[in-house]
């Protein structure tokens, strides 16, 4: 039953992608667990969880403990790597927006400004500029170019993707470079 048990050691990093989304479902908006990446979530979060879970399980297939133990120090290596990486784009390019009924959501938003937005408002911040802008995608369009907003929405979910499967399989080779206890 315990070894059983030790080889599951890949569910609570692949579903968390899922509950996030459940989570943000129910208004509980957390865009460190998930990011906010609009359009498709639900369907980039299946393929979340799935690509988290499969590199959870691929180190237990390793042939030596030593090789397992070399690529846990590896996958720890990217996977930190990976959420430097996010958490920059989470600080860059992640807007709270507060809202009267729902308390506070976060948006993403592009990298460069449309025209409109550097014309009117020049010296604002991104926070300010959030304020008068709508919740919808086409609104915020408006004031940031959508290949911008795609590239942003795009690095956050590769980012998240490589830091949430590095330390998985991480997690996974130190399972496999630690003796078996019987």
């Amino acid at each position: 039953m315990i070894r059983w048990l030790r080889r599951m050691h890949w569910v609570p990093l692949a579903l968390a992608p899922i509950v996030a989304r459940f989570l943000r479902v129910d208004k509980i908006d957390l865009p460190f667990v998930w990011p906010p990446i609009g359009d498709y979530e639900s369907l980039l979060c299946t393929l979340a969880a799935a690509t988290v879970a499969l590199f959870g399980v691929i180190p237990l297939k390793l042939r030596t403990q030593a090789i397992a133990a070399r690529n846990m120090k590896i996958a720890l290596g990217v996977g930190s790597v990976f959420v430097v990486l996010y958490g920059i784009l989470l600080m860059t390019v992640v807007v709270p927006r507060p809202t009267p009924k729902n308390g506070t959501v976060y948006i993403a938003i592009g990298f460069e400004r449309t025209d409109l937005a550097k014309s009117k408002f020049p010296n604002v911040s991104n926070d300010e500029l959030i304020k008068d802008a709508g919740l919808e995608q086409g609104d915020i369009e408006k004031l940031w170019t959508a290949s911008s907003i795609l590239l942003a929405k795009t690095l956050l979910f590769l980012s998240y993707l490589g830091a949430m499967t590095s330390l998985n399989y991480a997690i996974g080779a130190h399972e496999r470079s630690t003796p078996s206890k019987k």
